[in-house]
């Protein structure tokens, strides 16, 4: 009788994780992007869209939905708030929702980085400061005396937050231009000499132009981040041109989302077994000969981070000390 017992349960354990394994068979899953067509946060979305679902049990259909709107938090708040939470519904996020979310004194921001269910990274992001070949500064320092006009997508992307810095911490003539739905149209403003240039990474700009760098039609005059990105022409650090230790301090509050680079999630709550399965398909995925052929051919950058430890750095960013988030927030105005 014992052992009668003892075979039922195993059969109905091992029938409970087949159902569970089996989830995804047969169901379309939302890869939400959180800009427009084009550029580097569309690429992203749509490469791992295209390589988990080889690797999720089931082999589901992936179908991107871009939901562009106030700098990615439209659609952060929806996968936060609205989106089933079941595994179905996941996004690459804007990789500034963090400090959205301390910055801003809004009833817009209706997330908290730390809870949603972080699913792994592809690479981290190196912030540039670019200029139109033709625009009146040529160098970093020109910016002391001449106004240069970035474009930006809204007052809480970092296209707005990295002139500001520069101008309230370091003493440039930047001003950012708010208003443009993405990179394509930040882009055509600069050839029309609307705006004199943007801030984004080099992928943004090797994706859909991959000969601007080679011809001096985009120019590198700045970057953002820990370290200086190996793809891109040569440009100082904003961090290094920082006039005293405190300017230093907030330039590295900041660039803290460069950390985040290109970053997955879902929203709180989704089941701890069906995490696991989209944090192990997507630790496959970015080991998949083809993924990184593409990533190769698309000149972009690949430099992994898992779930767990994304999950580990956004509850970390999400309690930063108030005090430097209050001298964050004076820059910003």
């Amino acid at each position: 009788m014992l052992a009668a017992a003892l075979f039922c349960a195993a059969v109905t354990m091992s029938g409970a994780a087949f159902a569970q394994d089996m989830f995804f068979k047969g169901k379309t899953l939302i890869m939400l992007s959180p800009s427009t067509p084009g550029g580097s946060y569309d690429f992203y979305a749509r490469i791992a869209a295209r390589y988990m679902t080889e690797y999720l049990p089931g082999k589901p259909n992936y179908v991107v939905q871009n939901m562009p709107g106030a700098g990615g938090m439209k659609a952060g708040n929806y996968i936060y708030n609205i989106a089933p939470k079941d595994g179905t519904v996941m996004g690459l996020m804007n990789q500034t929702l963090a400090h959205y979310q301390m910055l801003l004194d809004t009833d817009g921001v209706q997330y908290d980085v730390g809870k949603f269910t972080w699913i792994g990274r592809v690479a981290p992001t190196i912030t540039l400061v670019m200029v139109w070949g033709e625009a009146p500064a040529k160098t970093v320092e020109d910016m002391k005396t001449v106004e240069t006009l970035f474009g930006a997508s809204s007052a809480l992307s970092q296209s707005y937050m990295i002139p500001m810095i520069m101008k309230n911490l370091l003493g440039y003539k930047t001003r950012p231009i708010v208003g443009f739905s993405g990179a394509a149209e930040i882009y055509l403003a600069m050839e029309r000499g609307e705006v004199h240039g943007r801030t984004g990474s080099a992928e943004t700009v090797v994706a859909s132009h991959p000969d601007w760098f080679k011809t001096g039609k985009m120019r590198v005059l700045a970057q953002l981040g820990a370290e200086l990105d190996p793809d891109a022409p040569p440009a100082p650090l904003l961090v290094d041109l920082a006039p005293n230790e405190e300017a230093r301090k907030i330039i590295e509050f900041f660039q803290s989302y460069t950390v985040f680079g290109n970053p997955y999630a879902g929203p709180p709550g989704i089941p701890a077994a069906r995490t696991k399965m989209l944090r192990d398909s997507f630790v496959s995925a970015v080991k998949d000969p083809g993924f990184l052929a593409d990533m190769k051919k698309s000149q972009m950058a690949v430099g992994p981070m898992s779930g767990e430890d994304l999950q580990k750095i956004a509850e970390a960013v999400s309690s930063t000390d108030p005090a430097i988030i209050a001298k964050a927030k004076a820059v910003l105005k």
